[in-house]
């Protein structure tokens, strides 16, 4: 259920730009979301957010692209400051985000 929830949520943000990340669930669906879509390599070892957040926005500083939706979201993340905590969920989220084969579609 949260898996779905984070998920949907990032896809009704995506569409405006009045939105942000609201916590680590969406966080982490994001960081598998950008791995996914920037190539970079898949690692869900990291045991505080704050560092996982960060690994990858690192990665992401240079990416760019013409997709106004992905815009958006890279937008609100680089806006996030993350809680510490990471969970199995988060860590799952993570993993739904690197396989996404249905972006942007509730």
């Amino acid at each position: 259920m949260v898996t779905s929830l984070a998920r949907q949520a990032i896809i009704i943000k995506s569409k405006d730009n009045t939105s942000g990340v609201l916590g680590n669930y969406e966080c982490s669906y994001c960081l598998g979301l950008f791995s996914k879509v920037a190539g970079i390599a898949e690692d869900d070892s990291y045991q505080d957010m704050v560092t996982w957040h960060q690994a990858v926005m690192t990665q992401m500083e240079q990416f760019e692209t013409e997709d106004p939706q992905l815009a958006e979201v890279l937008r609100m993340m680089r806006a996030y400051e993350p809680a510490e905590e990471v969970d199995e969920q988060m860590r799952e989220l993570y993993h739904v985000g690197l396989a996404e084969n249905r972006m942007w579609q509730l």
